[in-house]
């Protein structure tokens, strides 16, 4: 059964994303953006392998926003997002975070272990290559951060029923979010930003 407020919640993401698609035309340009990944203290080849695949994805994420950029994007791959401070310029994420994102710079951080988990980079690197095209889809204008990583988790192929089951039993014990406290950031606790 489909509970009402994820009916919702749900046409509100397809409506944003739709109108976020209007934004720009409706087919991507053949053109071979430069991304170039760079490993911080991680074996050469786990960057080889991730530079091997970057360019299939933004152009999957170029492609599904109906992107024309061909801007160089420059990816960096740490062995844990602590060293991400370390980076010039810095990033300040949270220990378990497996990737991130600054639009602006056109950069994206992953991490090969988050958490002290490993992650699968290549799934991360499209998410967070995701994040860069709903920016640019959008122009350059800031989007809500619910609609962004919205976004970015269907671009990713990251939707399952696993979402459905967390926001039943968040509903089930009145720990829903509203959308509005999801305008610029997310809870710091990886468990309430789950």
């Amino acid at each position: 059964m489909t509970l009402p407020w994820f009916t919702r919640l749900t046409a509100t993401l397809a409506v944003a994303l739709f109108a976020l698609s209007a934004t720009t035309p409706a087919r991507a340009t053949p053109c071979e953006p430069t991304i170039s990944v760079t490993g911080h203290g991680t074996p050469a080849g786990l960057a080889d392998d991730l530079a091997a695949v970057a360019p299939a994805q933004w152009a999957l994420v170029r492609a599904r926003l109906g992107l024309e950029s061909c801007a160089p994007v420059t990816v960096e791959l740490l062995p844990a997002m602590e060293g991400a401070a370390s980076l010039d310029p810095p990033w300040h994420l949270p220990h378990w975070a497996a990737g991130a994102a600054d639009p602006r710079e056109r950069r994206v951080v992953v991490a090969v272990t988050a958490g002290g988990e490993r992650q699968d980079r290549e799934r991360v690197l499209l998410h967070e290559l995701a994040h860069l095209g709903v920016r640019q889809a959008a122009a350059g204008r800031p989007v809500p951060r619910w609609l962004d990583e919205g976004a970015a988790r269907v671009i990713a192929g990251e939707h399952s029923t696993e979402d459905l089951d967390l926001l039943a039993r968040a509903r089930v014990a009145d720990q829903l979010l509203p959308l509005a406290t999801l305008e610029d950031t997310f809870p710091a606790d990886r468990m309430r930003a789950a």
